[in-house]
């Protein structure tokens, strides 16, 4: 029973970089439900309104950040929304290890939603990002690569 442990907490997502809404006047959202119970991270994450990547151009990464430089950004997984602009995912991570970074999901502290271009290394967008707590604010300018 020690090892029972149980956190729900929700990220919402909203746009930072433009021209990803799919409807005029109607900018993308979404937004991460987080659950660890006994040890697994879940993550569902609920996405709408926003405009697929270009197939065999771009794909959206899902990745947590921290604020403190030391940790890396790392990638939980790679999505690609329908013609609908609508997409739910299911991600799983070790809470205690997230993505085999050695890093704690504590120590990660805004989730985006980030455009790569395939064809062009170096090259990102951010149509979503959410943060952790409100009193977080980091510079988007070369947090991936």
């Amino acid at each position: 029973m020690r090892n029972r442990r149980f956190h729900r907490s929700f990220i919402i997502l909203n746009p930072h970089d433009s021209g990803y809404s799919l409807y005029e006047g109607k900018e993308p959202a979404g937004y991460v439900k987080l659950e660890i119970r006994n040890n697994l991270g879940k993550m569902l994450l609920y996405i709408q309104d926003m405009k697929p990547a270009v197939s065999r151009e771009a794909i959206y990464d899902v990745v947590l950040i921290s604020s403190k430089q030391e940790i890396e950004p790392v990638k939980l997984t790679s999505i690609q929304l329908p013609d609908s602009g609508r997409g739910e995912y299911e991600i799983t991570f070790d809470p205690e290890n997230v993505a085999e970074s050695k890093y704690k999901i504590g120590d990660y502290h805004a989730l985006a939603v980030v455009e790569r271009q395939l064809n062009n290394r170096g090259v990102f967008r951010y149509p979503l990002v959410g943060y952790s707590d409100k009193k977080v604010k980091m510079d988007w300018s070369n947090q991936v690569s």
